[in-house]
């Protein structure tokens, strides 16, 4: 199973303990599937491959980085060490983890008594343990088996295995809070949500239903359908979350929809949209599923993703959030066929809104008294969209008592259905001055800016937007395959980090870009039709992953970035040679790493005097270094390869005089070191595995390791 951690740190949700004479043919396997099948990362151990052995490595880890456990217990449960030593750790890591673990036992075909050693079943199998593990040992597992039957589970008590297992899924995924969707700390309750629920009928195992919820940007349309999704996932076989569709290209999306709701491992082999279809259409058409495809703009997301009703199961709810709802209208501006229900979201009620502005404002959800007149007229001025709100009232919260009639004023000067014109009111911080810390902190105090549960910024797409229409921009990302135009970055006259996978630039770029210190350009074409592209400031340079080669027509407008610093060129599995380095004298790092085809670097890295770190670790095709290297006076780092083919090393590696650490490890292609490498400053030398070294000289003050 893939080692994916979640947003609790944990690697998997569920740990099942069972003994496999018992259980696994038949209830195990079902619950095992049909928690996979809900999109649970779940650890299925087989303890009879396992036997002598003690808890440890992967076992253990997974033991560690796990959520919840469930022991299987069954007649012949106690009778495995391992099982026993399982639920030991088990209490030891719940024991340890301030709630935020627990064991859910499942007694098969036992009762809690028998498993709190109130009987001779457990009891008998526990003495049989003790001359083979000692008193000790077996003590401990017997505490283990009382403790846990304390805590609540199942039992079979004359259920079939379906309706069981049915009910643990359900169980799980209730508990399993990290499938949720996160909501915004300040919530406040939402009418739509009653109006919502209603036509919805997540009950219901009836026709599939298409709901669009749509509005202005910042009135709540994700809120609204994050909170549905949270209060009816468990009401379906399967669910996903389509985050701000747009953002992302559609294959990652729809991988994403597959992953979530039919498991990792099917969407192993899917290389185009149509086949990602294919298997969306063959996977869910029989399963009830909840899907919300979140901040759709264009038509063919929705076709891409959702496109038919029978795609999917009876009593299936597919959510969309759209702006516009004329977006999706058919060929004669109709909304499609009678199962797409249309939502209009509406602005707040004014309690509803002064309440939230408050929990931003004040961090409470009731004002101070004399401040409620106060508050109508903020929110009167600035509408009552949640986003809004949000924001605004966070500038209140950072702005002295003394300057809000002034604030306020300013705030009656925007119309409040101009939801970016307001936005800008608190857009009052200068980049210039502030370290990136503070300017982070300050972005967070305003709400312009979160961190969610991964770790990773986020902002509201109406923010997005507005930075977007500001031509300071520094930065770009795109997570999207595209055609870069002159039109585009034109817009972008401050650039300095660009970055993105499979961009292509097309047309004509003179004089664009002069700003730009950072391009991470991973997955680049082969083919190079841009003109003028002169990157004449560039620093960084990410080009890994491309399928270029040394003649690659890119070079020579990557030769003018004379101020180029580092080159990384990590898995271009076309290259066989390196480019000619010439142009390039303020190089100081080249990664070469993993690029498996290369087997000579050009002559040219001769000429690269400033460079202090040369990679070329897992180039298994690499044939030595050539005799230039040797007049690298600052090079200190060279990573070479593990593995590969006859590897010569030239007797000019004793001119570096800066390379004061030298390891090579698992390498059967090097036959001897040269002879000058005793004139290195070494102080640590590693030779580690490279059985075919024959001749080595013993050098004064090298630490050696072979």
């Amino acid at each position: 199973m893939a080692s994916v951690t979640n947003a609790s740190g944990m690697e998997f949700e569920v740990f099942l303990s069972f003994r496999g004479p018992d259980t696994r043919d038949h209830f195990t396997s079902c619950l095992y599937s049909q928690m996979v099948e809900k999109g649970i990362r779940v650890f299925k151990d087989n303890e009879e491959l396992r036997v002598g052995r003690k808890i440890g490595g992967n076992l253990l880890q997974a033991l560690d980085n796990t959520q919840i456990y469930i022991p299987i217990f069954s007649k012949g449960f106690a009778s495995s060490p391992w099982c026993l030593r399982e639920v030991a750790h088990m209490v030891d890591c719940t024991s340890k983890s301030d709630g935020k673990k627990e064991i859910l036992p499942i007694f098969f075909d036992v009762e809690p008594d028998d498993v709190k050693l109130k009987t001779e079943l457990y009891r008998n199998a526990l003495s049989m343990h003790k001359n083979k593990y000692g008193p000790d040992e077996v003590k401990r597992w017997e505490v283990a088996l009382i403790e846990v039957p304390t805590r609540v589970g199942w039992k079979l008590e004359g259920k079939g295995y379906g309706e069981l297992i049915k009910l643990i899924v359900q169980e799980l995924l209730h508990k399993l809070k990290g499938k949720d969707r996160p909501l915004p700390d300040y919530l406040v309750e939402m009418d739509d949500l009653v109006q919502i629920e209603k036509p919805l009928d997540a009950n219901s195992n009836d026709h599939v239903r298409f709901l669009i919820i749509h509005g202005i940007g910042g009135i709540g349309k994700s809120t609204l359908a994050s909170i549905i999704f949270n209060r009816s996932r468990s009401k379906f076989n399967c669910s996903s979350y389509l985050d701000d569709v747009p953002c992302q290209g559609l294959l990652d999306v729809r991988k994403k929809l597959l992953s979530d709701t039919l498991g990792s491992t099917s969407i192993i082999g899917i290389l185009d949209t149509n086949d990602g279809i294919d298997r969306i259409r063959r996977g869910l058409s029989n399963k009830k599923v909840l899907v919300v495809v979140d901040n759709v703009d264009e038509k063919r997301q929705l076709e891409n993703l959702a496109g038919r009703h029978d795609w999917f199961g009876f009593g299936s709810r597919i959510i969309i959030t759209i702006r516009d709802k004329s977006t999706i209208l058919d060929k004669d501006n109709q909304m499609p066929p009678s199962n797409y229900l249309a939502y209009p979201m509406k602005e707040m009620p004014m309690v509803q809104a002064i309440r939230l502005f408050s929990k931003h404002a004040f961090r409470s959800d009731t004002p101070p008294r004399d401040c409620y007149n106060f508050l109508e007229r903020v929110v009167s001025s600035i509408g009552r969209l949640p986003l809004t709100l949000e924001v605004v009232g966070s500038l209140f919260a950072n702005t002295v008592r003394s300057e809000w009639d002034e604030t306020l004023e300013d705030l009656k000067q925007v119309p409040h259905k101009h939801v970016r014109n307001t936005l800008m009111i608190n857009y009052m911080w200068r980049s210039s001055g502030y370290s990136p810390r503070s300017v982070i902190d300050v972005l967070l105090l305003m709400s312009l800016m979160k961190i969610d549960e991964f770790n990773r910024f986020w902002m509201h797409d109406e923010i997005r937007d507005l930075g977007r229409k500001k031509r300071a921009v520094r930065a770009l990302s795109l997570g999207i395959s595209h055609d870069l135009i002159p039109e585009e970055l034109a817009y972008l006259p401050m650039l300095r980090f660009l970055g993105g996978e499979r961009l292509n630039f097309v047309g004509d770029f003179k004089n664009l870009l002069h700003s730009l210190r950072w391009l991470s350009w991973r997955h680049c074409p082969h083919d190079f039709s841009a003109t003028n592209l002169h990157l004449v400031n560039l620093v960084v340079l990410d080009l890994s992953s491309s399928d270029i080669t040394h003649n690659w027509g890119g070079w020579r407008h990557i030769e003018m970035a004379k101020k180029l610093k580092i080159l990384d060129l990590t898995c271009c599995n076309e290259l066989t040679k390196t480019p000619d380095f010439l142009e390039f004298g303020k190089l100081e790092k080249l990664i070469l790493a993993g690029c498996e085809q290369l087997s000579t670097i050009d002559s040219s890295i001769g000429k690269l005097k400033l460079l202090n770190t040369l990679n070329i670790e897992g180039c298994a095709c690499l044939e030595g270094l050539p005799e230039e290297i040797g007049s690298l006076e600052y090079l200190s780092e060279i990573i070479m390869p593990c593995f590969g083919k006859s590897f010569k090393l030239p007797e000019t590696l004793g001119d570096l005089k800066s390379l004061t650490k030298f390891e090579i490890q698992f390498h059967p292609g090097i036959y001897r070191l040269p002879y000058s490498i005793g004139m290195l400053n070494l102080t640590r030398l590693v030779l580690s595995n490279c059985k075919n070294l024959y001749e080595l000289q013993i050098l004064s003050g090298i630490g050696i390791i072979s």
